[in-house]
């Protein structure tokens, strides 16, 4: 699955797409570490994603990217 996250100041917009680049699920999401913890929880492993952001991408890249690495191990 392909994943793209718009990241806003007060939530987050998540498009599913399939290997065809069939849309599958969109997801829009309050802006928060849980909710992106719950929305991270639906990723399979090989999944890619992308992120759009207007500036307050870090911290959450760094969790999906801790969250990520924890799942490996698990």
């Amino acid at each position: 699955m392909y994943r793209g996250m718009d990241i806003s100041a007060k939530n987050i917009v998540c498009t599913t797409l399939d290997e065809n680049v069939n849309i599958v699920r969109k997801d829009n999401l309050e802006n928060s570490f849980d909710k992106l913890g719950e929305l991270l929880d639906r990723f399979s492993p090989g999944d890619s994603f992308v992120m759009d952001s207007t500036g307050f991408y870090g911290p959450l890249y760094d969790f999906i990217e801790y969250q990520t690495i924890l799942s490996c191990f698990l």
